[in-house]
């Protein structure tokens, strides 16, 4: 599958569902033959298993897991965590961050925290 990098659309407004449910994260998953996914949300859990053998036994580990919600302070968040089974502890590898409510342009449209802290 290629790596895209796109932009979903644009406005001046936050946008809204019908039933008046924000819609913060925009989500497109393509899972090949089992099928694929579009949706908007107003927060998201998403996690991806992969087959590994331990020992004589092949098991699917989930190794990677996307959360992203609003925060209290109204900013948005997504982090990205890894797993490996030889862990004691999850390792979030990137928190990104923005503040569509902030219109004074102040604020980066998105902060990357890429600093490892193990959860």
């Amino acid at each position: 599958m290629p790596i895209e990098s796109q932009q979903t659309g644009t406005s001046s407004q936050l946008q809204y569902q019908a039933a008046g449910h924000r819609v913060d994260f925009h989500v497109h998953c393509d899972a090949g033959d089992g099928g694929s996914l579009r949706t908007t949300t107003d927060s998201l859990s998403f996690s991806a298993g992969q087959q590994i053998r331990r020992g004589q036994d092949v098991e699917t580990w989930n190794s990677v897991a996307i959360y992203a919600k609003q925060e209290v302070d109204g900013s948005l968040s997504l982090r990205i965590i890894i797993f490996h089974p030889d862990w004691d502890e999850p390792l979030q590898i990137a928190c990104l961050r923005s503040r569509p409510q902030d219109a004074s342009g102040q604020a980066a449209s998105i902060e990357c925290d890429l600093e490892h802290k193990h959860l």
